[in-house]
């Protein structure tokens, strides 16, 4: 038995010898294998980062990036909310009185739909929503919405992301997506890999930021404070979509 097992490493060992492990290694890096693995990966049917995502399409990316913790390396042209659209149009509906609403949306994992939280209501200038956790990461949360109702007279324009309103974005890691439903436009913040981790250093940024609009753009509220909204996006790497009512239907188009 052992003079078997000698002959046969002994055999073995002049195999991989001969064995040219620099023609596999080119072989598998060639241009030709790594199309053909990027037509295996893409005949999978997962939408890539860029692309226009449908509604299928953003429910499968919620649930990849809860999932693997991951952030968007790419970010999508538009994305359409067509999935959102019943629970959009319901908390405007509620914005009528004059408050602040807001719903979390919380990924399953076990069917990748998105079920929906409870409605907060809140005050004219805010609405507190609650997070919860479920055990075994069950579900995650991955969007927050809420309304900013059109008050005649007020200072603030609605069409607009708010320092509170970014704060509580970066606030809650697992969430990628953040909404704002105004009258006749919807805006979307959407983080990227390189939208950086909620801190009190970059609250203060974010204070230095609105003040730095107030003094660039001095002319009206309005300008002021859509400046701010996009200043920061820039600032924090998150993508800002749009969705003017009258003419994009539920296709927020990126802005930012």
């Amino acid at each position: 038995m052992k003079n078997v097992v000698d002959s046969f490493l002994k055999q073995t060992f002049e195999a991989l010898e001969k064995f040219d492990f620099s023609k596999v290694l080119r072989d598998l890096t060639s241009p030709q294998q790594t199309q053909s693995n990027e037509r295996r990966h893409t005949q999978k049917g997962q939408p890539t980062e860029g692309d226009n995502w449908s509604s299928k399409d953003l429910n499968q990316h919620l649930h990849r990036l809860s999932q693997t913790g991951l952030r968007l390396t790419e970010l999508p042209k538009t994305i359409d909310l067509a999935g959102l659209a019943t629970v959009m149009t319901r908390l405007s509906d509620k914005a009528k009185d004059g408050r602040e609403h807001g719903r979390i949306g919380y990924t399953r994992m076990h069917d990748r739909r998105l079920e929906m939280s409870e409605t907060f209501s809140g005050s004219e200038n805010s609405v507190k929503m609650e997070v919860q956790y479920v055990p075994f990461g069950a579900r995650i949360p991955t969007v927050m919405m809420h309304t900013h109702p059109y008050i005649y007279g007020r200072a603030t324009p609605a069409y607009h992301f708010s320092k509170e309103d970014f704060v509580s974005f970066l606030q809650v890691e697992p969430i990628q997506i953040s909404i704002v439903l105004a009258p006749h436009l919807t805006l979307l913040a959407l983080k990227s890999a390189q939208t950086p981790a909620h801190s009190e250093k970059l609250e203060s940024n974010i204070d230095s930021w609105l003040e730095k609009s107030s003094r660039d753009y001095a002319t009206t509220q309005d300008r002021r404070i859509m400046r701010f909204t996009k200043y920061t996006c820039q600032q924090l790497n998150i993508g800002l979509y749009r969705i003017k009512h009258s003419e994009d239907g539920t296709i927020a188009k990126r802005v930012i």
